[in-house]
């Protein structure tokens, strides 16, 4: 039983191919790895440009997704992550050539409308990109894209290369800021899923 796990939230596996039903947490919190309500601000708070979440390193071949489930607590909260893009792809093979990273965040509560910004730099050359469609290119490496009110989900496509490119040599360092433009504030955990997908 859930009172057996000391479980307050959550939906636990019972290894009896049942699934247990452990509740929610107080919309104010949420239920942690160990299945407890806890308070809202993740475990990585806190974050901020110069000194982001490190999510390691990932390559275009093979093609890869990061996943990470982190929290707006609050109207102010600001979420950094940072990324190393390794270009893995050669230009001479067909459809090879330099990674396009597609990051989303989803799975936000109603009544949290997010907002994502995403910049890349070289790690050396210059860099040349295009922002997909829906995000606004805000120069200097930059794609962002906000979700329409009432929408619980937000995605920006970044399509890189650095020049001269006459190599495999689109390496560099990308910058994730998650943020907010509607949030009702500490009464509401924002609880989202963070995915980024290089290929």
């Amino acid at each position: 039983t859930c009172e057996n796990l000391a479980a307050e939230c959550g939906l636990i596996r019972s290894g009896c191919d049942e699934t247990l039903d452990c509740g929610v947490c107080d919309p104010s919190m949420r239920c942690s790895g160990e299945y407890t309500c806890v308070d809202c601000a993740d475990s990585a708070e806190p974050t901020t440009e110069s000194d982001p979440l490190h999510l390691g390193t990932e390559s275009d071949i093979p093609d890869s997704n990061v996943v990470r489930y982190a929290t707006l607590h609050d109207a102010d909260d600001e979420d950094w992550y940072s990324i190393q893009i390794n270009d893995r792809s050669p230009r001479i093979v067909p459809g090879g050539g330099p990674p396009n990273v597609t990051v989303t965040v989803s799975d936000l509560p109603a009544g949290i409308t997010p907002s994502l910004q995403v910049r890349f730099a070289c790690d050396s050359g210059m860099l040349s990109y295009n922002c997909g469609s829906g995000s606004s290119n805000d120069g200097g490496g930059r794609c962002s894209n906000t979700a329409t009110s009432g929408a619980n989900s937000v995605s920006v496509f970044h399509d890189l290369d650095c020049l001269p490119n006459d190599g495999d040599d689109a390496d560099g360092r990308m910058w994730i800021r998650v943020t907010s433009v509607e949030h009702p504030g500490a009464s509401l955990c924002g609880t989202y899923q963070l995915r980024v997908r290089v290929q």
